[in-house]
C-alpha cells in the first residue's frame, strides 16, 4: 500500500491516481527508474486531465444538440474532428457518470456495422 502525500489515503501500489482524492500519488519508496517512469506517466495524465473536461464537455453539447436522434461515437468524432481515442473515453465517461444512455437504436456506421446511438439522459424517463 502507498499513501497519498495529498489526503493520506491508503492506495493500491499500481495505482497513479489516489482512489479518494483523484491526486497523483508519487511512490518515493520505489528505486529510482520506477520513480522516474512514474512521474511521467503522472504528468501525462495531468496534462491530459486539463483538456479532458472540455472535450467532455463539448461531445455532451453535440449529443444535446442532435436531441432524441443523438449520435453514434462515429459521428461525434467526425462532426468534432475528434479521434476515437480521444472522443470514446470522453463519451464512456459520460456514460459512466448516467449524462448520456444507450438510446436503443443503432446505426450503421462507414463500414456497415451497427452503433449504438447515444442522447442525453435527461430525454428518457426512468
Amino acid at each position: 500500500m502507498k499513501k497519498c502525500p495529498n489526503c493520506n489515503t491508503e492506495n493500491d501500489p499500481d495505482r497513479i491516481l489516489c482512489s479518494k482524492c483523484e491526486r497523483p500519488i508519487v511512490n518515493v519508496e520505489s528505486p529510482a527508474r520506477a520513480v522516474t517512469v512514474q512521474e511521467t506517466s503522472v504528468d501525462a495524465l495531468e496534462s491530459v486531465r486539463e483538456i479532458a473536461s472540455g472535450i467532455r464537455a463539448r461531445v455532451m453539447s453535440f449529443i444535446k444538440d442532435r436531441g432524441d436522434h443523438g449520435a453514434t461515437d462515429q459521428e461525434i468524432q467526425d462532426a468534432l474532428g475528434l479521434g476515437a481515442q480521444t472522443q470514446t473515453p470522453s463519451r464512456r465517461n459520460l456514460a459512466k457518470r448516467g449524462e448520456v444512455v444507450d438510446s436503443g437504436e443503432k446505426r450503421l456506421t462507414r463500414s456497415g456495422r451497427k452503433a449504438i446511438v447515444w442522447i442525453d439522459s435527461a430525454l428518457v424517463e426512468f
